[in-house]
């Protein structure tokens, strides 16, 4: 693909840096889908948590084609979003430490009826 010039920077995954990056309209986005659906872009809203308000944009990178689609929300939904998967990493961790001791428990005869 050509480098054209302008965009704004933004990661992409295929080149895996930071790249100029165009906004896709949607009409464009929607017509390459593979499954005719449209997809809906601008201001958006979660059905299960009406509070969190988004806005969803297709991208497509400059330097190498790649298509995205970016999402601008509030910074304290990214702060609670990291917060949730420090406590799912130290739930996992708990788990596992649950789990050893059990067999464990189980391989010296720790079972009693």
């Amino acid at each position: 693909m050509a480098k054209d010039k302008g965009g704004t920077q933004l990661y992409c995954e295929r080149c895996q840096q930071s790249s100029p990056c165009r906004r896709i309209r949607d009409h464009e986005w929607n017509r390459m889908r593979e499954d005719g659906k449209s997809e809906i872009f601008g201001s958006c809203y979660s059905g299960r948590h009406p509070e969190i308000h988004y806005h969803r944009r297709p991208r497509q990178c400059l330097r190498c084609g790649h298509r995205f689609v970016t999402v601008e929300l509030a910074e304290e939904y990214l702060l609670e979003l990291n917060r949730y998967r420090s406590y799912f990493e130290e739930i996992g961790t708990l788990v596992d430490r649950l789990r050893h001791l059990l067999r464990s428990a189980e391989t010296s005869g720790g079972r009693k009826r």
